[in-house]
Order: structure tokens, then sequence, then C-alpha cells
């Protein structure tokens, strides 16, 4: 690995934190959004209008959440190697499939997110009317 493989590591190792920090608000940040949207008073369970686009958003944002993790032990092992002449366990897996994997289960977690926030509006929406 030359250096500037090494910088184009660090670079992709960066955006893969920042999206790892996306997805945890993502899997906090639903609730509070559908509670206000929704207009569920607190102490009010949001069960009734949870539907299975939303667990299925929350499950791809944890495993996004996993990958990206992966992908960051992976680059840093790459960089680490090229540094200092040493390998480990994550350098066996794939930065290129294991990030591409990342990147799909966040994106397709956030259009998960959106179609069941959609419904769950709806729901709420034609129970008051």
């Amino acid at each position: 690995m030359s250096n500037p493989d090494v910088a184009v590591m660090q670079a992709w190792l960066s955006v893969a934190s920042d999206y790892s920090k996306l997805a945890v608000a993502a899997l906090v940040l639903p609730i509070i959004f559908l509670r206000n949207m929704i207009g569920v008073p607190e102490g009010k369970s949001l069960y009734p209008f949870i539907n299975k686009f939303l667990y299925c958003s929350w499950a791809m944002l944890f495993i996004s959440i996993g990958l990206g993790m992966l992908y960051q032990a992976i680059a840093t092992c790459y960089i680490g190697t090229h540094l200092v002449n040493r390998t480990a366990f994550a350098c066996s897996f794939s930065a290129q499939t294991t990030f591409q994997l990342f990147a799909a289960s966040f994106l397709l977690g956030i259009g998960l997110f959106i179609v069941g926030a959609i419904l769950a509006i709806r729901r709420s929406s034609s129970e008051t009317t």
C-alpha cells in the first residue's frame, strides 16, 4: 500500500465514522419524530403505529452500525499494516465489500424508515378522523 492509498483509507475511515454516527442517531430520532408527527402524547404507547417497515428500518440501521465498525477496524488494520508492517484479523475482510454493504444497509434503513413513517402517519390520521 502506497502513501496515497493510506490517505484514501484514512478519508474513507472518516466517512464510515460519520455514517455510523448518523445511523445511531437514526435509531433514536425516529421515536421522537413519530411521536411528534403522529401526535401521540407522552405516556401513550407508539406500539399501535409501529409497522414492519419501521422494524426493518431499525434492523438495517443496526446492521449498518456493525458493518461501519467492522469497516473502521479493517481500514485501521490496513493503515497499520502499511505504517508498522503488522497485520491483524480484520485485514482478512474486504474493505470495499464491507463499505458497500455498510452504505447499502444504511441507505436501505433510511428508505424503510421514510416508508414506515409515512404509513404510520397515514394510519394515525385515519384513526383520528
